[in-house]
């Protein structure tokens, strides 16, 4: 297949009589609104598509990033009134939560944990099972099978400077309350953070 004659793209337009003008759709179009400017279509910001001159973003409703596009442009033109529809959905919103805590709670926090993994740490909660599967579900430190405490996860540890995630931790190590316990478990931290800086 011939390239366009204008951009060099491979996608070929062809219009109803079967002639071939060699351009592909995108510089077909942009020829014939520059031939006719008093055409009622012009070309969609985002995909190209011909869209009518009367929609005021200049973005069709095709595809998936046109419509993004036009909601952002939406929101940000009329703050004032996603403000008013926050606030009226608010206790809609808040009753729909109460519902899904009672009817599936374990959903529900399943949920809240995947969105707390990914927006602290931006990891995944199938990386989070990975790790925990390399330490073969131990702590890195002191090895115990048990995060402790209240929670049924371990603790991520991570560089509070880069924010690079050294492992998977339980609740003692993690608060760093048995580093000079015992000599075993001294020289353990001391392998563990050298380790992480070594992989750093």
């Amino acid at each position: 297949m011939r390239p366009c004659k204008n951009c060099g793209g491979t996608e070929r337009y062809t219009p109803a009589k079967g002639k071939t003008l060699g351009r592909c759709k995108v510089c077909a179009r942009r020829i014939h609104l520059s031939k006719y400017p008093k055409c009622p279509k012009m070309e969609c910001e985002i995909c190209h598509r011909l869209i009518s001159r009367k929609n005021k973003y200049g973005i069709c409703s095709k595809t998936q990033e046109c419509i993004n596009e036009r909601k952002r442009r939406w929101t940000a033109a009329h703050p004032e009134e996603v403000r008013e529809r926050n606030m009226k959905n608010k206790e809609v919103h808040a009753q729909r939560q109460r519902k899904l805590r009672l009817e599936m709670p374990e959903k529900v926090k399943e949920w809240h944990r995947r969105g707390y993994l990914k927006a602290t740490y931006d990891i995944t909660m199938e990386q989070y099972e990975l790790m925990l599967a390399a330490q073969e579900g131990k702590c890195a430190i002191c090895k115990a099978s048990e995060p402790g405490g209240r929670y049924k996860f371990f603790a991520i540890d991570h560089n509070h400077e880069t924010g690079k995630i050294r492992g998977l931790l339980c609740l003692e190590c993690n608060s760093c309350r048995v580093g000079c316990n015992t000599l075993e478990t001294a020289k353990a931290v001391v392998e563990y953070l050298t380790n992480a800086n070594t992989t750093a």
